[in-house]
This record gives structure tokens, sequence and C-alpha cells, in this order.
């Protein structure tokens, strides 16, 4: 035998001649609850009226507040950091008089305390503190302020960007409306100054988008849109100085579609702003919120146990949760979605498309700035205008009917998040309200001790959490319960823990039975309609709990429209009443209902509710965040159809370019034209984004 182990031979040794200066705790119920006889010995109460109140059983846990300021949990910092020796019987001993690590010489391997000064310094997280993630009650009202003010703005740029494309298609096309301006502005006899004037014009619509300045960011928002923009501009005054340059004939200019690509970036960032104003009202707001979150790595590893056998490995696990406030707000709205991912090629594409019938006429012509025009008209007709309406429309419509919906959807990340096939996780408090899970009997075996029984139920299923760990947590809310719990096992109808030394299980009948304890029978298992769980300490059944569930109102309904957009549905639970049986009969839709029941198994795994969260879907109901869901697959679709919109628009302009150029010449390549062939184009868009939107 090693030194090691008879070192550990000689700490059992002495820890038993230590026991008996060790006090056992007890579970002490209310002193008001106990009635004294003559000789001064007390009688332990039989029915929970004498225990807790005469009112207790049926009050149900009536506020949440209540359970959380007057019940005793165990604390979050001993739950983590302190997990319960092997022998709960060892877990009392007072080591400021016996130092077992002193007397065996374990402290030389354990860590040694440093000070605060040779601490070493902790990583820095890969995602940087967003700035939205503290804020004062006056911080968002001022926030919300600016919000308004700045959407004041952005549509007053709207209606200035609108007036100033009006103006230039009359200027650009005053032969075909038949007007006429003074000479300093006609392009045929003055056309340098004409070029000028138009280089100013699209200048004046660069200032009034002054996102484009910010064009080098990373993060910033609506980049895709911003570019096109940028792109047509950049294209459109290198072509007007070669011209000026150049050209001896009359300025051909495309101002209008570069300031109609002006207005509907204009609009993007409009729609930006605007959502994010909608998110922000939601998120900021004081009430509780419902969250769909993502589960990644070792968050999913029960899912995917427990799933594995039935859904592909690229399945998407996300679980239900409530918050109070938001984490990381600035940064997930300034995610883009990756719908957005064609428009780099597209722009590559429409430029490519330019420069071939440029190479072409020059080749034929020979005549360099006639060359360049029709290059530049390839270029503006191939370039799709609809795109950004499709960048602006589907989004703003979502973020629109959420808010209506009291939901908020934080950025574009949410269109890729959201795809099947995925499973939703609920935690059993949201399927059955701990406010509507109540305590409605108790029946003792024997010379059992009624409020050892609750304070052993207690310790348990308040570790756990969830809606039954809530309900015992009221319960207790002025006794307290042992903070003295670790589990050993936890199976599908029950739960096996050590509680103050000894070993109790709670679970069904048959769990006991398996067990090889003897439960008593009292024939009334069949007879409620309440879900049964028995308890035995030390091997000896010792009570039968009766506990009453009503399901929310609306988990049925959403479980099912889940199940028909092709998502599972499961139920993560500590509860041993919670199983595939007992949802059969609260649903009641059979033996093949598709709904899965997750058992958690240690105390990482426990029911708790966040008071803040990283998330890019809130909502304050159920009902609104699923429906949220299947908004954002939607957009999700109708922005995949308006890029092919554009995709093919983009394909067509060639043929429809050469045969315009082949049969009517180089004359009708005018930025009227351009513009009448971009609406043809734009039109389907935006009858397909408002129909099904």
């Amino acid at each position: 035998m090693s030194d090691r182990k008879k070192e550990q031979v000689h700490a059992d040794d002495l820890l038993n001649k230590l026991k008996k200066h060790v006090r056992q705790p007890t579970i002490q119920p209310d002193k008001s609850s106990r009635e004294s006889d003559d000789n001064g010995s007390s009688v332990q109460p039989k029915t929970l009226e004498e225990l807790f109140g005469h009112d207790f059983i049926r009050r149900g846990a009536n506020t949440e507040t209540r359970a959380v300021t007057k019940a005793k949990p165990i604390a979050p910092e001993r739950r983590e950091k302190a997990p319960g020796p092997a022998d709960p019987m060892k877990a009392r001993i007072d080591e400021n008089q016996y130092d077992l690590q002193a007397i065996f010489g374990m402290k030389e391997d354990a860590p040694k305390e440093t000070s605060p000064q040779a601490q070493p310094r902790r990583k820095k997280t890969a995602k940087a503190a967003d700035p939205y993630d503290q804020l004062t009650a006056e911080q968002k009202r001022k926030i919300a302020a600016d919000y308004r003010s700045k959407l004041w703005r952005q549509r007053g740029c709207i209606l200035l960007l609108l007036l100033l494309t009006a103006f230039v298609l009359i200027w650009e096309n005053a032969d075909v409306f038949g007007f006429r301006f003074p000479d300093f502005l006609d392009r045929g006899r003055y056309p340098a100054v004409a070029g000028w004037v138009a280089i100013q014009l699209t200048v004046f619509g660069v200032m009034l988008v002054p996102e484009v300045l910010r064009f080098g960011r990373k993060n910033d928002r609506n980049v895709a849109p911003i570019r096109l923009f940028v792109v047509t501009v950049i294209v459109h005054t290198a072509y007007v100085l070669l011209q000026i340059l150049f050209s001896t004939g009359a300025m051909t200019t495309f101002c209008l579609p570069v300031l109609a690509f002006g207005v509907l970036a204009k609009l993007c960032c409009y729609g930006a702003v605007k959502r994010e104003y909608a998110a922000f009202t939601v998120a900021f707001s004081s009430k509780e919120k419902y969250t769909l979150r993502m589960l990644e790595g070792a968050d999913a590893d029960l899912e995917r146990e427990a799933l594995r056998d039935h859904l592909p490995e690229e399945t998407r696990y996300f679980a239900v949760e409530r918050v109070r406030s938001v984490l990381g707000f600035k940064r997930e709205m300034s995610a883009r979605s990756s719908v957005k991912r064609p428009v780099r090629l597209l722009t590559v594409l429409a430029l490519l498309v330019g420069l071939g019938f440029g190479i072409t006429v020059w080749s034929s012509e020979g005549v360099l700035t006639e060359a360049v025009t029709v290059g530049i008209g390839g270029f503006f007709l191939a370039m799709p205008l609809s795109l950004l309406y499709v960048f602006y429309s589907p989004l703003t419509t979502l973020a629109s009917g959420a808010r209506r919906m009291n939901a908020a959807v934080m950025g574009e990340r949410a269109l890729d998040e959201y795809a099947p096939p995925s499973v939703v996780t609920f935690q059993d408090s949201e399927v059955f309200p701990p406010d509507q899970v109540q305590l409605v009997g108790v029946k003792v075996f024997g010379e059992a001790d009624l409020s050892k029984v609750i304070g052993y139920a207690s310790a348990i299923f308040c570790a756990t959490g969830g809606s039954l760990g809530e309900m015992f947590s009221l319960v207790v809310s002025d006794t307290g319960y042992t903070a003295d719990m670790d589990f050993i096992t936890v199976s599908e109808n029950g739960v096996e823990a050590a509680v103050d030394g000894e070993l109790v299980l709670v679970g069904s009948r048959s769990f006991l039975k398996k067990a090889g304890i003897r439960v008593p029978s009292d024939g009334r298992d069949l007879q409620t309609d309440c879900a049964v769980m028995y308890m035995s300490v030390s091997g000896e059944a010792v009570a039968r709990l009766e506990v009453s569930y009503q399901m929310d109102e609306d988990f049925e309904s959403i479980a099912l429209n889940l199940f028909r957009s092709g998502v599972c549905v499961a139920i993560k639970t500590f509860d041993p009443n919670i199983n595939r049986a007992f949802m059969e009969r609260c649903i009641r839709w059979g033996s093949d209902m598709p709904l899965k029941i997750i058992r958690g198994k240690e105390k990482k795994d426990r029911l708790l509710r966040r008071e803040a969260a990283e998330s890019i879907l809130l909502s304050r109901t159920k009902r609104g965040l699923f429906e949220t869901v299947k908004y954002c697959r939607t957009t999700r679709h109708l922005m995949q159809i308006g890029v092919a919109l554009a995709v093919l628009s983009l394909l067509l302009a060639v043929p429809v370019y050469a045969l315009l150029l082949n049969m009517m010449g180089t004359d009708l390549v005018t930025s009227l034209n351009l513009m009448i062939y971009q609406l043809i184009w734009l039109l389907p868009t935006l009858v397909i984004t408002k129909l099904f939107g």
C-alpha cells in the first residue's frame, strides 16, 4: 500500500473517532407548530396545517418576490464551488478545531493563496464591452429621445433626396419633357459646366447620406446598401471627369440612377434606425421577457444525447428562457445577414458588364468617349436597383410586426439563426408556471417527521430549480431548509440525493421499489388527478406527496405549431413527476406525441432564471416569441426571392442592352431609359414584399 493510501486509511479512522464530537444538524420547524407535553418533550405535528398554518396547502406560489426574499436557498457560491463530500456524515466536522489538512500534510498539494497584486491578469474576452450593457433609467430615456430625433432627421433627408432626384430627372431629360433650362445649364452648349453641375449634384446626394462617410468601419450597419451607392458615385464621378477632359460634344450624365440608389440607400439607413429603436423599446423595458437562446457546445449536451438517434448532426438547439435585461445590444444590432453576401459579387459582375460593352464599342468604333458612355450605361443597367429595396422593406416590416407583438429582433443575424431543422427546449417552469403548481397533500408513514419530509424535499428541489423548486421555496419561505445536499443520481422516475448525511430518494412508487424499498399501499395512486411521488430516508419509506400541476394555456398550441413547422419540442426538468406518461395525460395527443422529456443529471444542469443574457430575439409572451421566429423565416425567404430577382435582372441586362445598341444606336443610352429598365424589376420586388411580408 502506498503512503498516500495509508494516510487515507488513518484519516478515515480519525474521522470515525471524531463523529461523537459532531452534532448532527436537524430541521427546526416553526416553534409555534410544536405542542409540548408535561414532561417537556415535543410532539411533532402530523398535518401541514399544524406545521405551516391553516391555509398553507391551497395558497400555492402566489408571488415570486416572496419566495426570493423569505426563502433560504442554497448560496450560489456554495453550490458551484463546494461540492459535497462522498460521505455526507463527515460534512459537519469543524476544521477550525480539527485541521485535517495540516495533520496529514495535504496543504502542500493545495494551491497557495496569493495576494491581489500577485494574481495573474484575467484574459480579455473575445467580445468587447457593449456601450448599452449598463444603462440607467435616465440614460434610457435620453437614448430613446435620440432615436426619435434621428428618425425625423432621416425623414427630412429622404424628402430632400426625392426633390433632388426629381430635379435631376427633368434636367437630364429636358428634351423628352419639353422643358427648357437656362443656357448655362444646357448640356449641349456648355458640356464642361454640365459635367461640374452633375458632380455637385452627386456630392449633395452624398451629403444627405452621411453614413457613406463611415464606409470603412467594419461594424457599420447596412454596409451593403451603402457600398452600392458609393460604387455608383465613384464610377459616375470618374466618368464625368473623363468626359470633361476628352469629350467635345454634348455631355451625357447619369445622375438620375446615382441619386435613385442614394434614395434607396437612405431608406435602408432609415429602416436600420427604425428597427433599432423598435428593438430598444422592448429590450430595455423593466418587465421580464422571453428569449430564444441558441445552445452551443456543452450547453446542448443533454439535448444531443437525448435526440442523437432521431435528428441529423447539423441540428440547432435552442432554449426558451426568461431574462430582464439584454447584453450586447449594439453588437447584435450591427450584425449582418448572410443574405447580403451576394452584394459584392453582383457589383463586380455589373462592372464587368459595363467594361465588356465599353471594350466592344471601342474596338469597333475607336472613339474613347463613346465607348466610356456605353460602358457606364451598361454598368447602370446591370446594377440591380431592386436589391436596395430588398434590404429595406422586409426587414422593416419584420421589426414593425414584432413590435406589435411586444417582441424585438436584435439585428439581421436572426434571419440566419432560426432555420430548421432545430430543437426548442422549454424549462418545466415555462410549461407548468410555478404559481399554478401546488402541494395538495402529504401523508407520512409510521413515526416519520413531517417537517423533516418537507425540509428534505425542499432541499432537493430548490437546488434543481424549475416549477417544483419554486413551489417548495415558497412552502418553506418562513421556516427555511437545509443547504447540506448533494445529488447522487437523477433518473427518469426519481432523484437520489444525500441530505444532512442521510440517503434520500424521491420519485415514483416503482423507483423506490426498484431500490429495494417497501412502499405502503393505500390505493390512491389511481384515484387522484394529481401527480404522486414518494420519499424514503435511509432506506425506509416516510411519506407520500401529491402535487397538482396546471399547464400553461398557450403551450399546447405553441408546441403544435412548432411540430407543424418541423421543429422538435423538448422539456428540460428534474421533476420526477414530469415524464412521458404525465405529458400524454396533460396534452392528450396520443402515444405518438412528438415530445421529448430531457432529464437534468447534475447541479450544472439546474433550471434557473437569468437576470441578463445575450440575445437576438425577445418577446414578452411565448406566443409572440414563436410568431416572430416564423416572421424571421418568412422575411429570409422574401429577401432570397428579391436577391434572385436582382441576379436575374443583371443577367437579362446583357441581351437587352446589346439589342438596344444594335437596333437603335447609342442615342438611347440615357438615364431615363436606364431607370425604366430598373423600375421594371423594382415593381415585382415591391409587390412580392408587400403581399407576402
